[in-house]
């Protein structure tokens, strides 16, 4: 879901708030929509034209231009692309969709210029390395396969459609790209949590990497894009002492960006003994620093922790602000 911030901006500036639908599988095999809130009228929008994905947020950058609108979703899949919604807004259009730039506007994936060095993970690893890219465009819609397979009744791509489309142009693949934050001091910046997994040997990612994209918008339109892994959780001497299967993130105005862990690692020895934490991290040198972590002895009277066996099984769910995190104990199994 949006960070706390965005969601404020987005009812109260925007006047819609962006969700969707988690899931790969939604809307009968299809994958999941963007949806928009119209948060006057009550009124929920499905949004086709950003694409089909497992949607785990769609989160507005700003293009320098007041007449486009971006969006950057999170997709939690494996190989999950980074993608990049920018739409123009029709003034004085009675479709809502239309008047916010939320339809037929243009589908991009991220791109490496090396797109046979820097399309996986692997070739993605370690703290502190950078990539030069851009935002390639991809197309969500193609009329004349209208209800063929791999499309919808109106020739829409469902979800593996559109995601074979882009491995095959040279998207990177990420290992389940979840929530992401905008740098306040820079909003055409992003940074993104792939919390990582190791189903898919070709994408494994154990313990989840944290990444920016910065991209250069000209005339609102993005040209280039610098990936950066601002922290690997890979990297020797990380890993069970560091941050594993970062989710949720904000990026406070203080510039540091916190991170909360969604176990993704199913091993409790590679996981470790520590209790699921929330992170403080330095997006310029990589330093990390726990902030919090849950007691699993706290458990109110009359409750019970049913995942009482492996750290971690409890993890936390924050509503991040821009100077604390607000921390409570997600009383659900979130690994994986």
């Amino acid at each position: 879901m949006p960070t706390s911030w965005q969601t404020v901006f987005q009812w109260w500036v925007l006047g819609f708030n962006l969700a969707g639908e988690e899931s790969s599988s939604a809307q009968g095999g299809r994958g999941g929509y963007v949806t928009v809130l119209d948060v006057t009228n009550n009124v929920l929008y499905a949004a086709p034209d950003l694409g089909r994905f497992s949607v785990e947020q769609a989160l507005v950058v700003d293009t320098g231009d007041t007449s486009k609108v971006a969006y950057f979703i999170g997709d939690d899949a494996t190989p999950g692309p980074a993608w990049l919604y920018v739409g123009t807004k029709v003034a004085g259009s009675t479709d809502f969709l239309a008047r916010n730039g939320l339809r037929s506007g243009q589908l991009y994936a991220w791109v490496a210029n090396d797109t046979t060095a820097a399309d996986q993970p692997a070739e993605l690893a370690g703290t502190g390395r950078t990539f030069a890219g851009s935002w390639k465009a991809i197309a969500v819609k193609d009329a004349t396969k209208a209800g063929t397979a791999g499309y919808d009744a109106a020739g829409y791509l469902d979800f593996a459609t559109l995601h074979t489309a882009a491995i095959a142009m040279g998207a990177a693949g990420f290992a389940r790209p979840e929530d992401a934050a905008v740098n306040p001091a820079k909003p055409s910046m992003v940074a993104f949590n792939a919390t990582g997994q190791t189903s898919n040997a070709t994408y494994a990612d154990i313990y989840g990497t944290t990444y920016t994209i910065d991209t250069t918008f000209t005339a609102g339109l993005p040209t280039t894009a610098i990936l950066k892994n601002i922290y690997d959780g890979d990297d020797a001497g990380k890993q069970q002492a560091g941050i594993r299967s970062a989710d949720n993130m904000e990026w406070t105005a203080a510039g540091a960006i916190l991170l909360n862990e969604d176990r993704a690692i199913s091993d409790n020895a590679a996981f470790g003994t520590e209790e699921g934490s929330v992170w403080s991290l330095n997006p310029d040198t990589g330093a990390a620093t726990r902030i919090a972590v849950i007691d699993r002895t706290a458990i109110p009277t009359g409750m019970t922790d049913s995942q009482a066996k492996g750290s971690g099984t409890q993890t936390m769910v924050c509503s991040m602000g821009q100077s604390a995190p607000t921390i409570w104990w997600k009383a659900a199994n979130c690994s994986g």
